[in-house]
C-alpha cells in the first residue's frame, strides 16, 4: 500500500485518514493475493464530460482472490446520499 502522506504525523493531523489506512478489512483487500486492479462501475454525473469537482458518487469493484468481490460505495457530494448498486452492474450471478 502506498500512502502519500507523512506517517509520522497523519494520527495526530488526520486522525480520520489514519483510521482509513490502518483498518484491517481496507488493508486485506488492497493486499488481496489477486493482485487485480478495481473498475470504475458508475459515477455520477457519467463520463464524458464530468470534472473531478462535479463527480458526487462512484461506485467501484474489485475482484478478490476466491472468487469474492469488493465493492466501494464513494460518497463525494457534502451531502448524505442514497447509494446502491445491482448485481447486474457489478457482473455477478451471471448478470453482464
Amino acid at each position: 500500500m502506498l500512502h502519500g502522506c507523512d506517517l509520522r504525523t497523519v494520527r495526530q493531523e488526520h486522525p480520520d485518514c489514519f483510521e482509513l489506512i490502518t483498518n484491517a478489512d481496507i488493508v486485506k483487500v488492497n493486499q488481496d493475493s489477486a493482485a487485480l486492479p478495481p473498475r470504475l462501475v458508475r459515477q455520477a454525473p457519467p463520463f464524458p464530460g464530468a470534472s473531478t469537482g462535479e463527480i458526487t458518487e462512484q461506485v467501484f469493484a474489485r475482484p478478490l482472490s476466491g472468487n469474492r468481490t469488493a465493492v466501494l460505495l464513494l460518497n463525494r457530494a457534502p451531502h448524505a446520499l442514497h447509494m446502491n448498486v445491482s448485481w447486474a452492474e457489478l457482473g455477478i450471478g451471471g448478470a453482464t
